[in-house]
């Protein structure tokens, strides 16, 4: 039931039920009025790129991609360091054969991933279980993420993770893996907007292990077009993600 909460209040939806909640006592309040209006431009301005990219940017404090690509070669064979990559869920039916395969988001990780180790001629590893509402058919992500690093990438996965449900479970059942291989530092790789709760997550959960972020997201963009400036699906999608991360680092998930 929280979950759903949750889910509503994000955009678009939530700014839509606060429009029609204003509609209703338009009547009888006249601050209604005010009320349609800012529900109306906060879904415009959460559904357009040139709005959500500046806050996602701030939010999620990633540096440019040449300062990161600088910052982390300094580690490019060390036998401590460990490329470590989240899993962003799966997909029934995505796959040719109908079945499962990796989300766009674990896709785009993991091929980010695979990057970085082979850059840095580092071990490249895997968090990522199965949803607790998984079909009984359902394999974990790292079980498919193991078969594409192989098959795809060809980059087979050191070590995975196949028990974590969330980003917490992700940092804390890690850790003793973290251990065994001797890591001491990680090279974290997930979305620029999930950072901040993935970072702060795995710092908690070792806090004897340096964690550096290769975080997945373009330079930032002046908005040279109109178009931008208009509500589309990419700034919907953005929009939705920048809130839903917002709201899981604020209540602590």
């Amino acid at each position: 039931m929280r979950e759903l909460f949750v889910l509503l209040m994000l955009p678009p939806a939530g700014p839509l039920i606060v429009a029609v909640a204003g509609f209703l006592v338009l009547r009888r309040w006249r601050g209604g009025r005010w009320l349609v209006g800012l529900a109306l431009a906060a879904a415009w301005a959460l559904s357009a790129d040139a709005v959500v990219e500046p806050l996602g940017w701030a939010w999620s404090r990633v540096p440019p991609s040449a300062e990161i690509r600088q910052s982390l070669d300094r580690l490019h064979g060390d036998r401590h360091t460990v490329v470590l990559v989240l899993g962003g869920g799966l997909a029934r039916g995505a796959h040719a054969d109908g079945g499962y395969d990796l989300r766009l988001e674990s896709a785009e990780r993991l091929r980010r991933g695979a990057w970085w180790a082979r850059r840095l001629e580092l071990p490249l590893a895997f968090t990522g279980g199965r949803a607790l509402t998984a079909a009984a058919d359902q394999p974990t992500e790292a079980e498919l993420a193991a078969q594409v690093a192989l098959s795809e990438l060809g980059r087979p996965l050191a070590w995975a993770e196949d028990r974590s449900v969330d980003t917490r479970g992700n940092a804390q059942l890690s850790a003793a893996l973290l251990q065994t291989h001797g890591a001491r530092r990680v090279v974290l790789v997930t979305h620029a907007l999930h950072m901040p709760r993935a970072l702060r997550a795995f710092r908690e959960a070792n806090p004897e292990i340096e964690f550096l972020a290769a975080p997945v997201g373009r330079d930032l963009q002046a908005p040279k077009l109109l178009e931008n400036y208009l509500p589309s699906v990419t700034g919907v999608q953005r929009g939705r993600y920048l809130l839903y991360e917002v709201a899981g680092y604020v209540a602590g998930k």
